[in-house]
């Protein structure tokens, strides 16, 4: 969705805060008919700024649906103030009726133009009940109308902004992105409604403030927000995030659990699975690096129904079709292509259908499913490709990826709004560094992390632990690694400590693990697998929750930049570990690994100051 090059004022708009039913203006009316009417004007206001949000958010624009929601309280506000100066007079009211408001709009600037127009429209409504007062010589009355003029400077201020982004830029990234920084709460212009000089209103004042913290809620039913979704929808759009996760990980976790009787089957070389592995996490980082600009061309709901098809694609390709061996290559390829759509896709779809207060738990639970799918590939291995044969497990994660994929292309689970949130190109360069920064720290720290657990069976031989008990260590710390990005998640929720600080706090824990496993001692080790598989892999899902704060109306391109020092950790690191395996020295092997994190945490440290430069986030990022 872009915008021309129509300056604001060339959009006619038909503003309804005027707009009474039929009711033609009186030659001379009085102050106190002015009042009256005005009632009516703002209820007009109200309900057009309800039918504004309505159609944000059925374009899949969170912060400007929650906006003008917040708008439409306020708009009800100010007729509820004057219907209680009303009543507090003692004055006859009664109330106007409401004409038809406007719901359709052929592209974002015509609401925001009609929004402009129709707060200059209530500022002239202002200025002539000022001046008939003022006529009158009622001193109350004119001295009321002055807390409504400064409000109205205030809003036209406030639209003005929105229309001059909307018209210097193609996309809609600067508009989202700045509602969801500069008016986090709604605190940068609704203030006025919170001071000592504020007029009471009629029956009370529900407070568009309540709830800043959900910056998905755009509600305005029942007095205080209330968040505007489907029943079920949180929970629909967190179980389509991790089946994405768990499918665009599999052609890889199968491809290691299986490399035993694919090569035997196949007749690859010994180099051959290695090099299909190292092929899936290039594919991976090329894509995600991309994903502004593949954002230009798919939405986000595009992305994950592409995402699905490639990991369908390569799934049943290794399961049916390897006439040669390189052709294994060929289909992780495929599926790394679908793994670096997965995440910006999967994200994406968190922080749009999922209210901040729950994003943590959320963001844990999906992160949580690699290693559930490493756990599921474990499993396939006695299960079914012992007994059915290697390529049954590859076809029976392809049928559940066509199970997933058909109720996603055919409902609204997941956004579809065309290029509602991504930015074209233009990022501040505050938040570009920042996400640069984050993208070093998961390099080294994924490198390091992955490639403990990949050897982790390798050195828990070189130490005297048997195959059995190896993997079980192994399945163990994966399981410690899920549960701890799921706690963790829930802790940042609660609130009282920032997301970075656990992260910062479980990369240490990692680096402390893989220091352990260098000693060479047997309980150092399976202590040194806990640690580093476990809780110091329980870093993901906070990493990506950070991610949703910082850029609230980019995620997934956000998500690109840092999933690509993820993905070329995990490609470099596995390959370094094997090389220096083969040379015989495990002990250097770990201490390197443990060197790989202790250089994320650092990063860390460099990440977190460079994050508090940037004024337009809060603190603590929690």
């Amino acid at each position: 969705m872009c915008f021309n090059s129509t300056k604001p004022s060339d959009v006619l708009v038909d503003s309804p805060a005027t707009r009474q039913p039929e009711e033609e203006p009186m030659a001379a009316e009085t102050f106190d008919e002015l009042l009256t009417r005005q009632v009516g004007h703002e209820f007009a206001a109200s309900h057009q700024y309800i039918a504004v949000a309505v159609w944000f958010d059925g374009q899949d624009l969170p912060q400007l649906a929650r906006h003008f929601c917040r708008q439409s309280l306020e708009e009800r506000n100010h007729a509820m103030m004057i219907v209680q100066y009303i009543l507090d007079r003692d004055l006859p009211l009664t109330v106007p009726g409401v004409g038809e408001v406007r719901n359709d709009f052929a592209d974002v600037r015509e609401p925001l133009a009609l929004a402009l127009s129709q707060e200059q429209e209530v500022t002239e409504q202002i200025k002539a009940l000022f001046a008939a007062a003022r006529a009158e010589g009622d001193a109350l009355g004119e001295q009321f109308m002055l807390w409504f003029l400064k409000e109205q400077v205030e809003e036209v201020v406030s639209m003005t902004t929105l229309v001059n982004i909307a018209a210097r830029e193609d996309n809609l990234f600067d508009i989202e992105n700045y509602l969801a920084r500069e008016h986090s709460g709604d605190n940068s212009h609704h203030h006025a409604g919170h001071g000592s000089g504020t007029p009471e209103a009629a029956g009370g004042r529900p407070d568009p403030a309540q709830d800043a913290g959900d910056r998905n809620d755009i509600g305005c039913l029942g007095g205080r927000p209330q968040r505007v979704r489907r029943p079920g929808r949180g929970s629909a759009a967190v179980a389509v995030a991790v089946l994405v996760t768990v499918l665009t990980n599999m052609p890889v976790f199968l491809l290691g659990a299986l490399a035993t009787e694919i090569t035997a089957t196949i007749g690859v070389p010994a180099y051959g699975v290695g090099l299909a592995v190292g092929v899936y996490w290039v594919a991976a980082a090329l894509t995600s690096a991309c994903t502004g600009v593949i954002g230009r061309v798919l939405s986000e709901k595009g992305m994950g129904i592409t995402a699905l098809l490639l990991a369908i694609l390569s799934l049943t390709g290794s399961a049916s079709w390897i006439p040669a061996w390189p052709w294994l290559i060929v289909w992780a390829c495929l599926g790394g292509l679908g793994n670096g759509l997965g995440h910006p896709s999967s994200n994406h779809l968190l922080v749009t259908h999922i209210p901040a207060s729950s994003r943590g738990l959320a963001f844990g639970v999906k992160q949580a499913a690699v290693p559930l799918a490493g756990l599921v590939a474990g499993v396939s291995v006695p299960l079914v490709a012992l007994i059915l044969g290697w390529p049954v497990a590859f076809l029976l994660m392809a049928v559940l990826g066509v199970l997933v994929l058909v109720p996603v292309t055919l409902t609204r689970t997941m956004p579809a709004a065309m290029g509602a949130t991504r930015p074209a190109g233009q990022w501040d360069p505050q938040l570009r560094s920042a996400l640069v920064l984050m993208a070093a720290m998961t390099m080294f720290a994924g490198g390091a992390v992955t490639s403990a657990v990949a050897f982790a069976v390798i050195g828990s031989l070189e130490r005297g632990i048997t195959v059995g008990p190896a993997g079980v260590l192994l399945a163990v710390g994966s399981a410690l690694g899920a549960a701890t990005r799921i706690v963790i998640g829930g802790v940042v929720d609660r609130g009282g400590v920032s997301a970075l600080s656990l992260i910062q706090t479980a990369l240490i824990v990692c680096a402390v693990g893989l220091s352990l496993m260098a000693i060479p001692t047997t309980w150092s080790y399976v202590v040194g697998v806990l640690l580093a598989a476990g809780l110091g892999w329980g870093w993901p899902g906070l990493v990506h929750f950070l991610i949703s704060h910082m850029a609230p109306g980019a995620t997934a391109a956000a998500t690109g930049i840092v999933q690509t020092g993820t993905y070329i950790g995990n490609t470099i690191g596995p390959v370094l570990t094997g090389v220096v395996l083969s040379l015989g020295n495990s002990t250097l092997t770990w201490a390197m690994l443990a060197i790989m994190a202790t250089v994320a945490v650092v990063i860390s440290f460099f990440f977190g100051h460079r994050l508090r430069k940037i004024d337009s986030l809060e603190w603590p990022l929690s």
